[in-house]
């Protein structure tokens, strides 16, 4: 590993001033999982292997199950040593709810270990756009409930004009569990609003467990829609990433493995974990963070959220060159 990683070590430069954007909200949630993978030694370690292998099961159990991705890269990539794509998904599924479900937050990041650069693009999950494999559009987080993982990165593949060389999706349930596990976020809201009898009110900062940080993320009928929803997710983001900061404060380690193994599907391997965590430091000082953008539309009664093409073009070229596409 080290050998390895020596070859690009007198290469890489820091390039520009220090940049610092909020991660999407699942992003943030497999970092903590990356981090805690990397830092957390001794008798964990075997665990924590141990756990990944369930997770990468359940991800080819998924996989399996829907259609083939097709394959975009002429040649297969390795994380540490190539630019990577991660689209990561928020399954609106677990708790009581056993059903496939759809992917409500998707979030492609990309990673390019040789140049210390970083993108996250969140899309819309209600965008109109064409489902691969259906011979009709629909919204984009149909996809996932159609044919699971793989057609929904077909589907951001054909969008994005971008190969997805993995995916990570984590539930609901999942998503409150981690929370938890981290012992809560202090958030102070952005707006006001109510989601299913909870108050938030603009200013006034809460510390909520994952109930209530789930809740604070998933309505998106407040001032600015769906847009708005990404914009807490984004704070959730930031909140995770001070907690995860200092190490020393996650006393719950073997909780948050657990609930990973159980409520996580990706194919990423241990070993692709630790690779990102190594670089981590370096590429997210370097972020950029991309969003689709579109105006509403209502289509047989349907609401859909139309894309502006030019904005897909202009985030398709950003994710192309951090992926060294040509």
């Amino acid at each position: 590993m080290a050998n390895r990683r020596s070859r690009h070590s007198s290469s890489r430069k820091r390039r520009g001033k220090k940049k610092f954007s909020p991660l999407g909200c699942f992003f943030q949630i497999l970092l903590v999982l990356i981090l805690a993978g990397a830092l957390y030694v001794g008798y964990t370690y075997y665990t924590l292997r141990q756990s990944v292998q369930q997770i990468n099961d359940s991800a080819l159990q998924l996989h399996e199950s829907g259609p083939e991705k097709e394959t975009v890269r002429e040649e297969s990539v390795e994380v540490g040593e190539d630019s990577i794509s991660i689209l990561i998904m928020g399954i609106d599924t677990g708790g009581e709810r056993t059903d496939v479900g759809r992917s409500d937050i998707m979030i492609v990041a990309t990673l390019n270990p040789n140049t210390d650069q970083a993108t996250i693009t969140s899309i819309p999950r209600d965008s109109y756009v064409d489902i691969a494999g259906v011979p009709s559009k629909d919204k984009i987080n149909h996809a996932y409930a159609f044919g699971g993982p793989n057609m929904a990165a077909n589907t951001v593949q054909n969008l994005l004009g971008i190969p997805i060389d993995y995916t990570f999706s984590m539930d609901m349930a999942g998503f409150v569990r981690a929370i938890d596990s981290l012992g809560g976020l202090t958030i102070t809201p952005v707006m006001t609003f109510e989601q299913e009898g909870h108050q938030f009110v603009e200013g006034q900062t809460e510390h909520m467990d994952g109930t209530t940080v789930l809740k604070y993320v998933r309505n998106r009928y407040t001032a600015g829609g769906d847009y708005g929803r990404q914009q807490r997710a984004r704070q959730v983001a930031e909140a995770l990433f001070g907690k995860i900061q200092n190490f020393n404060t996650l006393t719950n380690v073997n909780e948050l493995i657990t609930v990973f193994s159980e409520t996580v599907a990706t194919n990423l391997t241990i070993d692709d974990l630790q690779d990102i965590a190594l670089d981590s430091n370096k590429i997210f000082n370097n972020l950029e963070t991309l969003n689709l953008e579109g105006e509403g539309q209502m289509i047989d009664g349907v609401y859909y959220e139309i894309l502006n093409e030019s904005v897909v073009e202009e985030v398709s070229q950003k994710l192309q060159e951090n992926l060294g596409i040509e």
